[in-house]
């Protein structure tokens, strides 16, 4: 009884919709399937594996041709993970899968027209981001969670991502370099990976990494420590961090490659913190202030426009140090009582500005600020401005994201519009009573949107305490 035309359901197509996300990452346990496995349909679909110790395989997932409509049916570009195990030549049927026409000559893309896409997927998108396995820089042994499909250093991982790259870029005529992003996952932990991959290849395009944030490893006493340390986080890592120190390493190694973000959210899983306490954290309204602003703030410093918050649907993990903590599922729930936590609502609001390029603000006049110091990850004392902006331009059409990162008191601001612009906006704004707030047990946060009916090139506003602000409008001429 699903009315929307893919293998999915209703409730997550239109939650997606409703978030309007530039990419979706599909990373399902297929590190060990084959081509054929991840096209096949459902009755001939086998299950997924690759753990050596799990001889078993036990799980069962969409196929990739359901994922590409998933994309084009919420206007999506897709991002697939390679299994690592395939061969050159399930490298060339996926590029014949992709990018070859449906004319009887080219069985995979023969197959493609069969299970409903006749177009080639390189002419629906306009791009496609494959990336070489995950995290397969790993111990390949041990406590590596992906142990059975890791490599054990960035030599290795570099080496093969560009082995089989180039296999693809060998294809032939119907492969068109400029509709295809080729990523190879880095580690932010070390940022020295990000030297080792670029020594090892030059057939990828980009470098992604996956900056968790949330630590609560040394005080947690108030909301200061709590929250305000999340807050400076994302300015730390742009400054000094293991961030900037990632994206140093790939400009030294001068060959234009780009950053993007694989994997973002709390990680808040190892520390000593109470678990009543971390649950408060990860789920607040603070928590959807931090998600959009260490991502905005990415896409500013480092030009991460592709970053993939991890992940839609999970209710809890329990890393067997206390309790479950209610990460990382954005959703609350799909189908019970449908609830959006506030990482996700913070990342749907931002996504009504963006559009085009980001283009820069300035600031001016009287600014307060707070200099946080060096506790829960931020390694040096920071000092960052309360108010934070970021805005976006695509013809005639703008879009401005604004902060107020102070827990207790609003913020008044002037916007200063670059040109006249026409008479009706839209604004969103997303804020709370507190930033404690969430909506684990009934929904206390929402977006809340109204129309501007005068906008006129200088525009007023007030900015509550850990809010979010979004402005869209049209120039006049």
């Amino acid at each position: 009884d699903q009315s929307n035309p893919t293998a999915f359901n209703d409730a997550i197509v239109g939650k997606l919709k409703e978030l309007r996300p530039g990419v979706l990452r599909d990373w399902g346990n297929q590190l060990g399937s084959s081509l054929d496995n991840q096209l096949a349909e459902p009755f001939a679909r086998k299950t997924l594996g690759w753990r050596p110790h799990n001889r078993n395989a036990g799980n069962f997932s969409y196929s990739l041709h359901e994922f590409l409509e998933l994309c084009k049916e919420v206007a999506a570009e897709p991002w697939y993970v390679i299994p690592p195990t395939w061969t050159h030549q399930e490298m060339i049927d996926l590029c014949e899968y992709l990018c070859a026409p449906a004319d009887g000559a080219h069985p995979y893309a023969d197959y493609r027209a069969e299970l409903g896409q006749v177009e080639p997927w390189s002419s629906v998108f306009p791009s496609i981001h494959l990336e070489w396995g995950n995290e397969m820089w790993g111990a390949a042994s041990g406590g590596d969670p992906f142990f059975g499909a890791s490599a054990l250093g960035g030599e290795r991982l570099g080496t093969m991502a560009h082995d089989h790259f180039g296999t693809m870029k060998d294809y032939g005529p119907y492969f068109d370099p400029a509709k295809f992003d080729f990523v190879i996952g880095g580690q932010v932990g070390w940022p020295g990976r990000q030297g080792e991959i670029e020594r090892y290849s030059s057939n990828h395009n980009t470098v992604a990494l996956a900056p968790y944030f949330g630590s609560l490893s040394d005080v947690w006493g108030s909301d200061q420590e709590i929250f305000a340390t999340l807050l400076a986080k994302p300015f730390y890592e742009a400054a000094q961090g293991n961030m900037r120190q990632s994206k140093d390493y790939l400009d030294e190694a001068g060959q234009g490659t780009r950053v993007s973000i694989y994997e973002i959210n709390f990680h808040t899983t190892g520390d000593e913190t109470p678990i009543d306490i971390r649950n408060d954290f990860v789920t607040s309204m603070a928590g959807g202030v931090a998600m959009p602003l260490f991502m905005l703030h990415y896409m500013k410093e480092f030009g991460s426009r592709e970053q993939c918050a991890f992940q839609a649907l999970q209710f809890s993990f329990n890393p067997g140090s206390g309790g479950a903590v209610r990460i990382w599922g954005c959703l609350r729930d799909l189908n019970l009582t449908g609830r959006k936590r506030p990482t996700w609502l913070g990342m749907e609001i931002a996504n009504k500005a963006i559009r085009g390029d980001m283009i820069q603000t300035v600031h001016t006049g009287k600014k307060t600020s707070w200099t946080q110091s060096a506790i829960n990850s931020v390694y040096s004392p920071t000092t960052v401005e309360h108010v934070q902006s970021y805005a976006f331009k695509d013809g005639s059409a703008y879009g401005v994201v604004l902060f107020n990162l102070s827990l207790t008191d609003s913020q008044r601001v002037r916007l200063s519009l670059p040109n006249t612009p026409g008479t009706v906006a839209k604004e969103y704004r997303l804020a709370a009573t507190s930033p404690h707030t969430n909506n684990e047990d009934a929904e206390n946060i929402m977006i809340n949107p109204s129309t501007v009916n005068r906008l006129k090139q200088f525009y007023y506003t007030t900015l509550a305490p850990c809010s979010i602000y979004v402005l869209t409008w049209n120039s006049a001429i």
